[in-house]
């Protein structure tokens, strides 16, 4: 089962927004790979700020 498969459920069963997504970070500015659960409509440029 993938991760939006749950978020899609929810949506549809319980009528509840889809707020939040995975998003894979990884290249020369960081450190190592990751895989970061983030808010719908965050900039990228706030991700590698951060990291």
């Amino acid at each position: 089962m993938s991760r939006l498969q749950p978020a899609i459920y929810n949506a549809l069963k319980f009528n509840l927004p889809i707020t939040e997504r995975y998003v894979t970070m990884n290249g020369d500015a960081l450190s190592y790979p990751q895989n970061l659960r983030v808010k719908v409509g965050t900039n990228v440029k706030d991700l590698i700020e951060v990291r």
